[in-house]
């Protein structure tokens, strides 16, 4: 239910609202919703709503949202590139596995923002904390000389 007035909100301009009804939601529930909006309109205004989000806080998971809806928009043109500058983010406010492994993504796609140089250097260091990483191995077994 608070789902649809946050959308309601954020297609009316309204972000104030839509923030506050946005943080009574578990993180979660903040990115399945921003996914599916994403995903499901060619409205970009949820755009305008996650910078607004960063505005107030540069979080490592307000990027998350932002390269996940983005990676939903595909079909917009630079929509990958511009994810790929909120994945960087992410590994730059938090350098974990996690982050790492979701930037992997941008050196598997055909339009390949993230250099093969880059790819196989954070595949070596994911493998260095987490040695049964499938998607890392990969890399490293394609990319290595």
């Amino acid at each position: 239910m608070n789902e649809t007035k946050i959308i309601k909100y954020i297609n009316s301009l309204n972000f104030n609202k839509a923030l506050n009804l946005f943080n009574e939601l578990s993180e979660t529930e903040k990115m399945d919703l921003i996914v599916a909006e994403s995903n499901c309109s060619s409205n970009i205004v949820i755009l305008g709503f996650i910078t607004y989000l960063l505005m107030n806080d540069n979080s490592c998971f307000h990027h998350e949202l932002a390269a996940n809806a983005l990676i939903q928009m595909c079909w917009l043109e630079g929509a990958y590139s511009l994810a790929y500058y909120h994945a960087s983010e992410m590994v730059r406010i938090q350098p974990d596995v996690k982050n790492k492994e979701f930037m992997l993504f941008f050196n598997e796609i055909p339009e390949k923002p993230m250099s093969d140089d880059l790819a196989l250097k954070l595949a070596k260091e994911i493998l260095e904390i987490d040695s049964s990483c499938s998607i890392a191995k990969e890399i490293v077994e394609k990319l290595s000389d």
